[in-house]
C-alpha cells in the first residue's frame, strides 16, 4: 500500500489518499483524515506514531472498479525521519466495502 497527505505541524492529518494493491494488481483508492498522537516536529527516529482516522473508499480498478464504502482506521507507524519515504506501520480497518 501507498499513501500521501499533508503533515502540518501538529496532530493533523488532512487530505490523505492511499492505494491499495492486490495481488493480482487491482487496486482500492481511498481518502482519509486522522488525528497522530505523536508529534513529528518532536519525534525521534523510531518512535512509534499511534494514527487514528476515518476513510472513504472513493473507487479502485479490475474487481474494485467503482468500489464505494468506508469505516475507521487505527494505524501504528514507526517514525523513520522525513528523508526516508517508506515508514513500517500496521493498520486495522473497520467499515464497509461494496463492488
Amino acid at each position: 500500500m501507498q499513501s500521501l497527505h499533508c503533515s502540518p505541524p501538529g496532530p493533523a492529518i488532512s487530505g490523505g489518499t492511499m492505494t491499495i494493491t492486490a495481488a493480482n494488481g487491482d487496486e482500492i483508492e481511498f481518502e482519509y483524515d486522522g488525528t497522530a498522537y505523536l508529534d513529528p516536529a518532536t519525534a525521534q527516529i523510531g518512535d512509534v506514531f499511534t494514527v487514528e482516522g476515518d476513510f472513504d473508499i472513493v473507487g479502485g480498478t479490475g474487481r474494485f472498479d467503482g468500489a464505494t464504502g468506508g469505516g475507521e482506521f487505527t494505524a501504528w507507524v514507526v517514525f523513520e525521519g522525513f528523508g526516508d519515504f517508506e515508514w513500517p506501520a500496521t493498520w486495522l480497518w473497520t467499515g464497509t466495502i461494496s463492488y
